[in-house]
């Protein structure tokens, strides 16, 4: 596995880290989240378990917009969400 590869694998476990966080911190569990966004509650619960291909950058802003995330902690996600969407 090259760097890259690896550095996507990392990103991706650490913005499922990331989001499993902010949600707790917004004191939401995963039905009232996923109900605000109006998503099938399997959709966030793979994001939260890393058990998704690549992330959708949509996806993370709408979570990050309803765990009222600061535009720096936004920035951090899209960077994440970037790094772990590159293929080697």
């Amino acid at each position: 596995m090259t760097d890259d590869a690896y550095g996507a694998t990392v990103a991706k476990r650490r913005l499922s880290r990331v989001l499993v966080a902010m949600r707790v911190r917004a004191g939401l569990n995963v039905n009232e989240a996923a109900d605000k966004l109006g998503w099938r509650r399997g959709r966030l619960n793979r994001l939260e378990a890393n058990d998704w291909r690549l992330p959708e950058g949509s996806f993370v802003r709408d979570l990050a917009r309803i765990y009222g995330a600061s535009s720096e902690k936004t920035a951090e996600l899209e960077d994440l969400t970037r790094r772990a969407s590159a293929r080697p």
